[in-house]
């Protein structure tokens, strides 16, 4: 019971700051969303909301990386802890 408990706080330690990375996107891009309605709505240029598009996507891309790369780790840390107990 100890190794869940080692992993689940594994899992927290490393798993918390890109989910809060991409919760954080999540808010631009619906930022970003509801601006590109108002530009629309208001017939102004698109070219300041399509530079802030790329970054946006960049960092959803890092942390997702580093979400999915922190997970396999602890994984991969878990599967080894099992094959030597057993």
């Amino acid at each position: 019971m100890e190794d869940v408990s080692s992993y689940q706080h594994d899992l927290r330690e490393k798993v918390f700051p890109s989910l809060g990375q991409l919760k954080s996107s999540k808010t631009k891009l619906e930022q970003a969303g509801a601006q590109s309605r108002m530009m629309h709505e208001k017939s102004f240029s698109t070219r300041e909301y399509g530079q802030m598009l790329p970054p946006l996507a960049f960092q959803v891309a890092r942390a997702t990386k580093e979400l999915v790369s922190n997970v396999e780790s602890i994984e991969w840390v878990q599967g080894v802890v099992e094959e030597n107990l057993t």
